[in-house]
């Protein structure tokens, strides 16, 4: 199977500067049959089968590509084109290299890759910081954040008419679109009704109310929660206590701002937060099981006992996993479309806290689809 799916990048037959792709110095899994270069978020799921099936050197190569990027552009581009370096995606480079190294225990390829690891983390806190007040204190958190005030490249037609269809004349609502729509495109979920102001609006007007960076998503914060419990971690084999407290610090604190401000103490789940509202935004959506494989068993078992039995209500009327979401837009980050990533977190959420039978389910149930 690995073998439909290993690309290795050959430009000879382009003229110089002629080619969108990035360059890539070694093999790489693309996500799919159709697909000539690789993707951020796809790549760490891919490593998962990868490590898994014994092709360590292919996973080495896989991770040094994004490494590389990370070197020549300061962060891992959504995909390996230059029409994507306007944006990156969940940025989990830290966790492809503690996966590697739980396989191989390659010290030696952690400490080649840890100060890029650094690297990255600092443009997700340079460029996606965002301040929340919440409980009478500020809490430091992330947010997809795009600065661009023209469309998406590969998308040009569909963002301008979008833009038109919000407003005829007014420019500072055409960017405000842009930055919108790529900012969507940059969370992986591109698109959903998490990102709309306006969610029951009519399929074809859903897009009009975008508002990506008006949104705190709870997998996002909880991807750089893992990222900096990875970072700490990698430190401790590369012999850095210094370094590994530092972002165990930033990681506990983290954590704390999570619950503080995206946990409902009700009902045991995560919700994005939605800044201009100031309040959860209360729709149940996959990313709202993240924390809960991030943060491993650190929740009561009766939280977590009412979380997996809400999830396991879900499932008994969806029988093809569990949606991205409950809304029904036409979107395809929305019901009923149940993507490998959200099965494999939920999955991992349930493991995580003695939910085994759940993981069980959720697997089954995907496989069945």
């Amino acid at each position: 199977m690995w073998g439909q799916l290993v690309r290795v990048q050959d430009l000879s037959r382009v003229c110089p500067n002629c080619s969108s792709m990035l360059e890539l110095k070694h093999r790489f899994v693309v996500p799919g049959g159709r697909f000539v270069e690789p993707y951020y978020w796809d790549t760490y799921f891919a490593l998962e089968g990868v490590l898994r099936s014994g092709l360590h050197e292919l996973a080495t190569e896989s991770i040094r590509n994004l490494l590389d990027l990370v070197t020549k552009h300061g962060f891992v581009p959504n995909g390996a084109r230059v029409y994507y370096l306007s944006r990156s995606q969940p940025p989990l480079l830290a966790l492809m290299v503690k996966l590697h190294y739980e396989f191989t225990h390659d010290a030696s390829f952690v400490c080649e890759a840890l100060p890029v690891l650094r690297r990255e983390h600092d443009y997700w806190m340079d460029k996606h910081k965002v301040n929340v007040h919440v409980s009478d204190r500020v809490w430091e958190l992330n947010r997809y954040f795009v600065d661009i005030d023209v469309p998406r490249p590969e998308s040009y037609s569909d963002d301008y008419e979008l833009a038109r269809n919000v407003s005829s004349s007014d420019e500072r609502r055409w960017t405000q679109v842009y930055a919108d729509i790529t900012a969507a495109a940059e969370s992986g979920w591109d698109f959903s009704s998490r990102w709309v102001r306006e969610p029951d609006a009519p399929p074809e007007r859903l897009l009009q109310t975008i508002r990506t960076r008006d949104v705190v998503p709870v997998d996002l914060n909880a991807i750089l929660y893992q990222t900096e419990m990875a970072i700490a971690e990698l430190a401790v084999v590369s012999n850095d206590p210094a370094l590994a407290a530092d972002f165990w610090r930033q990681a506990e604190t983290r954590h704390e701002a999570i619950d503080a401000v995206m946990l409902d103490h009700e009902s045991g789940l995560y919700f994005d937060y939605i800044l201009s509202d100031q309040r959860q935004s209360r729709d149940f959506t996959a990313a709202s099981l993240w924390p809960y494989w991030a943060f491993n068993a650190t929740h009561p078992d009766q939280q977590t006992d009412s979380v997996f039995n809400y999830v396991n209500h879900i499932l008994d009327a969806n029988p093809g996993g569990l949606p991205a979401t409950l809304r029904t837009t036409g979107q395809q980050w929305d019901a009923p479309m149940a993507w490998p990533p959200q099965q494999y977190v939920a999955m991992q959420s349930a493991l995580s806290t003695n939910h085994t039978h759940l993981a069980q389910r959720v697997a089954q149930m995907y496989v069945n689809s």
